[in-house]
C-alpha cells in the first residue's frame, strides 16, 4: 500500500521563493507497469504561464507523478485528511484519456523540477503559436487589417509629449487582444503613417524578422496584464480631455484593455464590442 493517500497535504522541496507552497494528494492509482501513480494539486507557486491572465499560475490543479518522484519531493506531512478539491478532475480526465491511448505519461522528476519544466514547454508552445501567426501576418502584409475608424490629433494634449493617434480595427480579424497586439507589433513601422495619412507608405515598412518579432513579443507578454471591464479605462480616457474628433472612443463598449501612461507617453490597446482599439502618442511626420 502506498504511503500517499488522497487528502494528504505535504510540504515539499520547492523552488526558491516558493517556500510556502504545498502539495495535496488528490488521487492514487496502481499501474501494472509504472507502479503507483500519485496525482497531486500544487498551491502557492509562481509558475510563469503566458496563456493565463496575468501571466502567472499560482495553482496547478493536476499533475501525475511516479510515486518515487513524489517521495523525493516531500518533506513533511502537514495534514493527513484534508479536503480534495474536485477541480483536479478536469485535468485528470484529459490526462487519463491521453494516457490510455499511450499519448501521455507520468513525471519522474521532482515536483519543483516539473513546475519549471512545464514553464519551458508552455513557453515553447506559445512561441510556436506566435510564430505561425506572425508568418500569417507577413504573408498578408500590413494591409491585412486597416482601420475602420481613426483620427489624428496633431496638437499635443495636456500632459502628453506628442500627437495623438487613434484607430479602431475590425473585430473579426483577430482572435483576442494578444493577437491584436502581435499584429500591432508586426505592422508598427507603418501604423503612425497610416493613421496620419489614411494610407500605407511602404517606404516606412520595416517589420522585424519572425525570430526577432516573436522573441520581443514574448518579453512583452511577460508583463502584459490586461484589465477587464469598462470602469478604469473610461476614467483614463476622460482624464485625457479628448477633443471632439476623438470622443467617439468614449462610446465604445470596452471588454479588455491595457494602458500605459507615464512621463508624457501614452499607449493603449483594447478589445471592445465594436472592434480592437489602439491609441498612442508620437511625433508628427512634419
Amino acid at each position: 500500500m502506498s504511503r500517499f493517500q488522497p487528502g494528504q497535504v505535504w510540504s515539499y522541496r520547492t523552488r526558491p521563493g516558493e517556500e510556502g507552497s504545498r502539495l495535496t494528494v488528490v488521487k492514487v492509482e496502481p499501474h501494472e507497469k509504472l507502479g503507483t501513480i500519485v496525482h497531486v494539486r500544487v498551491e502557492g507557486v509562481s509558475q510563469k504561464m503566458l496563456t493565463v491572465p496575468g501571466g502567472v499560475c499560482t495553482v496547478i490543479r493536476h499533475m501525475p507523478f511516479a510515486e518515487e518522484a513524489v517521495q523525493q519531493s516531500v518533506v513533511e506531512l502537514l495534514d493527513d485528511d484534508g479536503p480534495v478539491d474536485a477541480s483536479f478532475e478536469e485535468g485528470y480526465g484529459i490526462w487519463k484519456e491521453a494516457f490510455d491511448k499511450g499519448k501521455a505519461g507520468v513525471f519522474t522528476i521532482t515536483v519543483a523540477e516539473t513546475i519549471t519544466f512545464c514553464e519551458g514547454v508552455a513557453r515553447k508552445a506559445v512561441a510556436a503559436s506566435l510564430t505561425e501567426r506572425w508568418e500569417f501576418f507577413a504573408s498578408q502584409g500590413p494591409e491585412y487589417s486597416l482601420p475602420t475608424r481613426s483620427c489624428f490629433i496633431e496638437e499635443a494634449l495636456p500632459g502628453l509629449n506628442g500627437s495623438l493617434h487613434v484607430a479602431l480595427y475590425a473585430r473579426e480579424h483577430f482572435a483576442d487582444l494578444v493577437d491584436f497586439n502581435l499584429y500591432q507589433n508586426y505592422s508598427s513601422s507603418v501604423q503612425q503613417v497610416l493613421i496620419q495619412t489614411g494610407a500605407i507608405d511602404y517606404e516606412w515598412f520595416s517589420p522585424d524578422t519572425v525570430e526577432e518579432g516573436v522573441s520581443s513579443f514574448l518579453e512583452f507578454l511577460e508583463d502584459f496584464r490586461p484589465k477587464q471591464g469598462p470602469g478604469d479605462i473610461r476614467k483614463i480616457l476622460r482624464g485625457l480631455r479628448l477633443p471632439r474628433e476623438a470622443r467617439w472612443v468614449l462610446d465604445l463598449d470596452f471588454e479588455e484593455w491595457d494602458a500605459s501612461i507615464e512621463e508624457g507617453n501614452l499607449d493603449i490597446t483594447a478589445a471592445t464590442r465594436q472592434g480592437y482599439l489602439t491609441m498612442f502618442v508620437a511625433e508628427g511626420l512634419g
